[in-house]
Parts: C-alpha cells; structure tokens; sequence
C-alpha cells in the first residue's frame, strides 16, 4: 500500500545466480533487497528517499547481519561450510579477523568438498532414486 492508500503491484521478478560463488549471489541479493526494500518503504512515506543513504546506519547493519545469516545457511546447506566472505569483505571494510575468518571458512570449505561430498552426493542419489548399492 502507497502512503495514500492505493494498492501496488510488483512489476518484474529479478533473479541472481553466480555460477561458482555463493558469496557473491548473497552481496548481489544484498544489494538488490536492499534497494527493493528502500523504494518500498519510500512508496509507503516511510522514507524521504528511495536512496540506500536515507536508511540509519544501525538498520543497514542489521540487514547486513540478516542477509550473512542466510547466505550462512544456503552455505551450508549447499557447500557444507559458511560463506567464505561476508559482505563486508566484498565492501572492502573487513578488519583481520573478518579476514582470517574467511581463510578459515575456506580450508573448511575445500575439506568438506575434498573428503565428504561424497556422503551429500549419495544421499541427493537416494532422494532423486538413483541411488546404487557398491
């Protein structure tokens, strides 16, 4: 709803995928939501403008943290590890530890792709029924 009252529409659908990073889907929908949800609270008189810079440093931050706590979980979920990079890392403010934790993420990362992909692979095998018994 508009600041008087009508009904809006969503017109378009935008959809990312980076081939081989999760990291970089998760900034690039980072970014996207955060524009999407800035027009929608300036549609809604919330907001002076539509402009990333009209939002308060404290909800920026916590929208950064919601969007590294999914793009954890999709990490997971896909790669078996956290995201390597968090999004302060892609806006080049990340501190050393920021930066030590993504090495740690990725010696995790690549264990978990070296020795135990194999487990996930058999149980999507199971799940889609192809799996074979060695």
């Amino acid at each position: 709803m508009s600041s008087d009252n009508r009904m809006l529409l969503q017109h378009g659908i935008v959809r990312s995928n980076c081939v081989d990073c999760l990291d970089r889907t998760n900034v690039a929908q980072f970014g996207l939501g955060k524009a999407a949800l800035c027009w929608q609270l300036f549609s809604m008189g919330l907001l002076d403008s539509p402009s990333p810079q009209s939002l308060s440093n404290e909800f920026c931050r916590s929208f950064e943290e919601l969007y590294d706590e999914h793009g954890d979980t999709l990490a997971w979920q896909y790669a078996g590890s956290q995201l390597v990079h968090s999004i302060k890392t892609y806006k080049r403010t990340a501190v050393f530890q920021e930066r030590s934790r993504d090495v740690l993420q990725t010696l995790s990362r690549y264990y978990s792709n070296t020795f135990s992909d194999f487990e996930k692979q058999d149980g999507i095998n199971l799940f889609l029924g192809t799996y074979r018994l060695v």
